[in-house]
């Protein structure tokens, strides 16, 4: 016991960890640099960068790390590359680790919920703000464990940089047993130093996933509020533009999609006017949340034209696609479109009021204190003004959907698409949200509605329009199309709604 104590409070050793230390943390960063623009080449869509990635995370992984370590030692100097022993192993260990962390944090990215990614897309974030502020925030929670063990493996491994005369605490430990002939107690000293040097990582590890957690969401200073006022108008806390109201907002002319062999829309017209709202029904699968995310371009168009405020979102003036996914970030941004989407996509890294102050911070340029201010009256307005730094999955399915319609406000949008925003809830949170779509509609908000609440069609629609097999089958008012349907195809539609009584 005495022999190991000596051993274990050794600064010959000690310093072996310095070294040991300075290796894995340098190459850790360069690792976790490399691995992350590796990853990022592994998931875009050029296809040679996809494919320059994959055969260098084919041949690090494939071949020994010792290997590579021999290779950067003896074989760079033929060449004319010198470089000491310390440096070479931490470009050795940085080379073959970014191969790793790379798989890791692709892996990371490919987690996280597409809703997510829609969400953002809906708000007109670019693709540099859905990476920072969305993408990686929440796929680090899903690679920090992986990275974690994967830098408590580089530690150790840094043991086979002692063949290249590093001397870190293998190499110290071999001398040290060698000239005293003490193994026993001389290798597990060095054991019990690699397992602090370890412990701490997993310590580090545990905090950073804490700190992540979804239950800890970042609180924000907020200004002094008026009194509470769930009454007021929403349009006003959103200032909606003003537009010209002798054109029709939206104007859709033959609009086609299909997936593979089916035929989701086939040939759709439709024109919605300003301050109109619109009800669209129709049969599960028959495209009616196809045909919204083709407005605001989250889905994309086969053939025929869809415009918005006289201007296409996402294609060029030719009518072909538009091909940076930054232009096409701005051309959404422009056209001022709220989405609501029926299992909400919050952002469950954000709280509520964060949620909601995103995009105007990040998509429009808004001041925070104004964005802040703007976002306190629409929570307000939709009576969750208590629950402001809550987290998204602290919350009823209902006050979900109500965040999320003050989200798509914020905007300042002119145009409001429902995706079928009841439809997740429970029964008794429908009323909840329907009531704040009411509101909308009687303040005059140009609305699409994807819904299957008749009732809700019924009361607050101007128009209703059937949607089967592609096409639009029936529209008119309410009155005529859900009250006195002329289509065989519409009337079995609502005779097959459990409790439509028109």
């Amino acid at each position: 016991m005495q022999q190991f104590w000596h051993y274990l409070t050794l600064d010959y050793l000690w310093q072996g960890a310095i070294v040991t230390l300075q290796v894995a943390g340098a190459a850790l960063i360069g690792s976790l640099v490399l691995g992350a623009i590796l990853a990022e080449m592994r998931v875009s869509r050029v296809r040679p960068l996809r494919w320059l990635a994959a055969t260098y995370v084919w041949i690090i992984r494939g071949t020994p790390m010792l290997l590579q370590l021999v290779f950067f030692y003896d074989a760079l100097p033929q060449i004319g590359i010198i470089f000491p022993p310390v440096p070479t192993a931490i470009i050795a260990f940085t080379v073959n680790e970014a191969a790793f962390f790379a798989e890791i944090i692709r892996g990371g990215i490919l987690a996280v919920d597409r809703n997510q990614i829609l969400a953002a897309d809906a708000l007109g974030m670019s693709p540099w703000v859905t990476r920072r502020r969305i993408v990686f925030p929440l796929a680090i929670r899903a690679i920090l464990p992986s990275l974690g063990n994967e830098l408590i493996n580089l530690i150790k491994s840094t043991s086979l940089a002692s063949v290249i005369s590093v001397s870190e605490i293998t190499q110290r430990t071999q001398y040290l047993s060698s000239q005293s002939f003490e193994f026993f107690p001389v290798f597990i000293a060095s054991g019990v130093i690699y397992l602090v040097l370890t412990s701490a990582v997993a310590l580090v590890q545990l905090w950073l996933e804490r700190r992540a957690s979804l239950d800890r969401v970042r609180a924000t200073k907020l200004p002094p509020t008026p009194p509470a006022n769930p009454g007021a108008r929403l349009t006003e806390a959103a200032t909606v533009p003003s537009v010209n109201s002798h054109q029709p907002l939206v104007v859709i002319e033959g609009a086609k999609k299909s997936y593979g062999d089916r035929q989701i829309l086939d040939g759709v017209d439709l024109k919605v006017a300003r301050g109109e709202v619109i009800a669209i029904i129709g049969a599960s699968g028959s495209g009616k949340s196809t045909l919204l995310r083709m407005i605001n371009h989250l889905d994309t168009l086969d053939g025929g034209s869809i415009l918005v405020g006289g201007r296409s979102v996402g294609y060029r003036d030719d009518g072909s696609p538009e091909a940076s996914p930054a232009r096409l970030a701005r051309d959404r941004a422009q056209a001022r479109i709220g989405m609501v989407f029926q299992h909400f996509n919050l952002f469950p890294h954000l709280s509520v009021l964060d949620n909601v102050r995103m995009a105007p911070i990040r998509v429009y340029g808004s001041a925070p204190q104004r964005a802040t201010e703007t976002a306190l009256r629409l929570l307000d307005a939709v009576g969750l003004s208590e629950h402001v730094q809550k987290a998204p999955h602290q919350l009823s399915g209902g006050q979900q959907q109500r965040v999320a319609i003050a989200r798509a406000l914020a905007t300042s949008p002119r145009l409001m698409l429902f995706d079928e925003p009841t439809s997740a809830l429970d029964p008794e949170l429908v009323g909840e949200v329907l009531g704040v779509m009411r509101r909308l509609a009687d303040e005059g908000m140009t609305m699409l509605v994807v819904t299957h609440e008749i009732r809700f069609a019924r009361d607050v629609a101007d128009r209703v329009v059937f949607i089967a097999d592609g096409q639009v089958v029936e529209e008119g008012p309410p009155g005529e199309v859900l009250g006195n349907p002329q289509e065989p195809r519409t009337q079995k539609f609502l005779q097959s709604l459990t409790g439509a009584v028109l």
